[in-house]
């Protein structure tokens, strides 16, 4: 039985042995046995017809390094005591990326909005929802961002008032927007006050207007909601909005950073010293009434740049990085969602995956 092993080791070897190439650092190691073999170590095997894998039994293993590939494509580099045996495959010559190069990133993320700030009122945070769509960057090839688009979905709008929505990007000063911003629907911003450039007026971070009338937007010439209570006539189907900025010096692509959108709302009127409500800790703009500041269940302050947060750490705006089914009308986030609470009051150290755990029959869709 030994003398029938060593034959067949013997035969085998002398097949493979013109496939192989080895480094000298590591030596290999081939097992083989009757139930097949193993290349396994710091091992190169070229060959364009190498036996395929068995498809009734393991007759080869590679392991810890080990690999086949063609004739000639391996990156091996052999050196003997008379000179490089062999060069190994240099590959193709690395050439420049062409430009700009594009970041998409489309995954979605929901902001969420209570409109009865600084009260709770019902709490169901579903007043106005916002999903972004997609975020895309084009950087040039000093990597800077020499255009930004953004496409947003109105999904909801849960309140019974005017109610309107803007991003200020924290990053951007007004004054690096010299192009005027190119909207999806003009129709929708005609009454925010803005310059030559489509950008609001009396802001010193670039603040881009999306809508002035959440319902208006969405269809409905009355103030009822849209798309917090199942099977209502109101319900009506997302829309889309979205823009486009062309930055004539461009700026550093972190300031574009999803972190870095301060997405809000404003009730009651587009106007000097407005309602606004922003996702807890964004700061509000210059444009702010910021007079509401520690008044009924509201904590924020400006000295202490807390802002938009209560008194028990709770929120009236939030962003969950996916997609996400907002309440029922009526119906308590904390009652929808079993795990928000603990999420927003450690200010997102706990359960941070929250939104995986809810009550069906509690939230819309």
């Amino acid at each position: 039985m030994r003398l029938f092993l060593y034959k067949i080791w013997l035969q085998t070897i002398k097949q493979y042995y013109s496939m192989m190439k080895k480094t000298i650092q590591f030596v290999p190691i081939i097992a083989i046995a009757m139930q097949g073999f193993t290349y396994d170590g710091n091992l190169a095997i070229e060959s364009d017809n190498h036996v395929e894998k068995n498809p009734w039994w393991d007759n080869f293993y590679i392991q810890n390094g080990a690999y086949i590939t063609k004739t000639g494509e391996s990156k091996t580099v052999i050196e003997v005591c008379t000179g490089t045996k062999n060069n190994g495959n240099e590959g193709e010559e690395p050439k420049d990326p062409d430009y700009p190069i594009i970041v998409d990133d489309t995954r979605n993320y929901a902001y969420l909005f209570e409109d009865q700030w600084p009260l709770y009122g019902d709490y169901d945070m579903n007043d106005v929802v916002l999903i972004i769509k997609e975020r895309k960057i084009s950087i040039n090839k000093d990597n800077k961002a020499q255009e930004f688009k953004l496409s947003i979905d109105l999904s909801a709008a849960g309140a019974t008032k005017s109610i309107g929505a803007a991003i200020m990007l924290n990053g951007v000063p007004a004054s690096a927007i010299t192009q005027p911003v190119e909207f999806s629907d003009n129709s929708l911003i005609q009454n925010f006050n803005v310059n030559n450039n489509r950008i609001e007026n009396g802001q010193d971070y670039a603040v881009i207007p999306l809508f002035d009338d959440a319902h208006k937007t969405l269809g409905l010439n009355r103030y009822e909601q849209i798309n917090t209570i199942k099977n209502s006539s109101n319900n009506k189907s997302p829309k889309n909005i979205s823009f486009t900025i062309k930055f004539s010096n461009p700026i550093s692509v972190d300031e574009l950073n999803i972190n870095k959108l301060n997405v809000f709302i404003f009730v009651e009127g587009n106007r000097n010293n407005r309602k606004e409500i922003h996702v807890a800790g964004y700061q509000p703009t210059k444009l702010a009434n910021t007079d509401l500041f520690g008044g009924n269940n509201d904590d924020s302050s400006t000295s202490r740049k807390r802002y938009y947060i209560s008194k028990e750490n709770l929120a009236w705006g939030i962003m969950v990085p996916t997609e996400f089914q907002w309440p029922l009308e009526y119906t308590n986030i904390k009652n929808a969602y079993s795990l928000f609470e603990s999420w927003v009051t450690s200010g997102g150290s706990k359960n941070q995956d929250w939104w995986k755990t809810f009550d069906s029959s509690k939230v819309y869709k």
